[in-house]
């Protein structure tokens, strides 16, 4: 089975980002790519590659050259922008288990995930690669659900080198559970307040996803699949495979009794619903109350095998819907007829989950590439509301910034005003520092005079001391004079005075 590429058109990628979802199953390899836009998503192209029987069994890879060869000739005829993919992982090598635990702050759960998966997975934590996500917290009880997932290294590192060497480089490696949730969410066909059972039919197996509250609340896999509808057409009505594959889907009846075909279609439809409700108590009729279902989804290549719909819709009494995703995509007038349309979008529906896992804000981030080699996860793309919430913290930093920037400059125009001023202030006390210092120079020469004119003065004073005693004690009639002057003075007649 070959299906046609569909690319480019109006779907060009042009300056924006584009996701591809790889999705590896038993029998298809189905790649998309897309593009999320203002309103909403583009499919820019699609493809799918037929594995021969053996190839993959038991979600186990067997042939690993088969592989990598068909993983080239999808590539190279889809021929994506981007090599960057997000892809599944299954098997037996991994494990989901939703856990209770107690509540702890957002810095120790990480070492509470370690140690809960330790108990709880039965693989030493170095032999695996592992993820967790924390569903509801619960403040009342101090509890909290926290999903753990794990895949052995040997089957994580065997996907990671068969993709690899096809030219893709992966960035995620997700689960089809989560991203068929991721799916159903981003296209909105989940309404937290119900509750939902999809139920995606493989070729191998068929896994069934509980939702509920918007989130994930279980998942398990049964036996029943497309394979065995085909294998009881090719014994009960003697068909090659490929001509079973037709019937079983509703795409030949000339030369079949549409009965026989619903007859046999329908016996294995009871054995679908014994796994469903032996598995989950939500599907048996006796389940309580609070414990029902609101509606089921059919996804997957086996969503529209003959009367499968109509089958658990009267069986469980509830509204059964095929997933039409293409449907919530925009796509190229003319490249894909609404009769393929139909056919492709459920088989699409994982591939197309996988690749909003970095298109669109998914539900459950999962994520089982080896710690060293994951990126740090960022939204690539924001809605109006989403955008007006990011942005208005960065404006108001912003806007307080501008403010301190305009505070601050007009502080730093006043203070340079200011130190205009004191360097005017400045010059004028340096005139007058100036002028005092010549009043001070001048203030030391007076005062040296008045210390000089005290020495004097006090010099001056001894002479007359001594005058003045001399003068106590001559006698009346003395005159004193000096040599010089009674030298002259003598033959003076001085009226009776005598000259000492």
């Amino acid at each position: 089975m070959t299906l046609d590429l569909f690319k480019k058109g109006k779907g060009s990628p042009g300056k924006g980002k584009t996701f591809l979802g790889l999705d590896i199953g038993s029998r298809f390899l189905k790649l998309v790519e897309v593009k999320r836009e203002s309103r909403g998503y583009r499919l820019l192209c699609y493809g799918v590659e037929e594995l021969p029987p053996e190839a993959i069994v038991g979600k186990e890879i067997m042939d690993r050259q088969v592989v990598i060869d068909k993983l080239n000739e999808l590539r190279e005829r889809c021929a994506p922008t981007s090599n960057r993919v997000v892809i599944n992982i299954a098997g037996r090598g991994v494990i989901v288990k939703k856990i209770t635990m107690p509540l702890v702050s957002d810095k120790e759960i990480h070492e509470s995930v370690q140690w809960q998966l330790r108990e709880n997975i039965p693989f030493d934590l170095s032999d695996v690669s592992w993820d967790y996500k924390v569903l509801r917290k619960d403040e009342v009880t101090e509890e909290m659900e926290i999903l753990l997932v794990a895949a052995k290294n040997d089957a994580v590192y065997n996907l990671l080198d068969i993709v690899r060497s096809s030219g893709f480089k992966p960035v995620v490696i997700d689960l089809d559970p989560m991203a068929l949730l991721n799916l159903l969410a981003a296209i909105d066909y989940i309404n937290e307040e119900e509750r939902y059972a999809v139920i995606n039919v493989g070729y191998e197996s068929t896994s069934v996803l509980l939702v509920s509250g918007g989130t994930y609340a279980a998942n398990r896999e049964i036996p029943i699949a497309s394979k065995v509808y085909i294998e009881a057409l090719m014994r009960f009505m003697d068909l090659t495979s490929e001509k079973a594959s037709s019937v079983l889907l509703g795409d030949e009846e000339n030369g079949f009794d549409p009965e026989d075909v619903k007859r046999i279609a329908e016996s294995i439809h009871e054995k679908m619903a014994e796994h469903l409700e032996r598995l989950f108590p939500v599907f048996r009729p006796e389940s309580s109350n609070g414990n029902h279902l609101d509606r089921i989804y059919l996804s997957g290549g086996g969503a529209t095998i003959v009367n499968l719909r109509e089958f658990l819709s009267k069986r469980y009494n509830k509204p059964v819907e095929i997933v039409d995703p293409l449907s919530r995509f925009k796509v190229d007038d003319g490249v894909i007829s609404e009769e393929d349309q139909s056919k492709l979008s459920p088989l699409f529906s994982t591939a197309l989950g996988l690749a909003l896992r970095k298109a669109g804000k998914p539900r459950i981030a999962i994520n089982l590439l080896p710690f060293e080699e994951r990126e740090l996860e960022k939204p690539p793309f924001m809605t109006v509301p989403e955008a007006v919430l990011t942005v208005i913290p960065p404006l108001l930093v912003a806007a307080f910034v501008v403010g301190t920037s305009i505070k601050v400059s007009s502080q730093t125009r006043k203070l340079k005003a200011r130190l205009v001023e004191v360097k005017a202030e400045q010059e004028i006390y340096r005139k007058k520092v100036g002028e005092l210092k010549v009043v001070e120079t001048k203030r030391n020469e007076i005062k040296q005079r008045i210390q000089l004119l005290g020495q004097l003065a006090e010099g001056r004073y001894v002479p007359v001391k001594v005058l003045n005693e001399l003068n106590r004690i001559l006698p009346d009639g003395c005159l004193l004079y000096t040599s010089d002057a009674a030298d002259e003075l003598d033959g003076v007649d001085l009226g009776g005075r005598r000259i000492i």
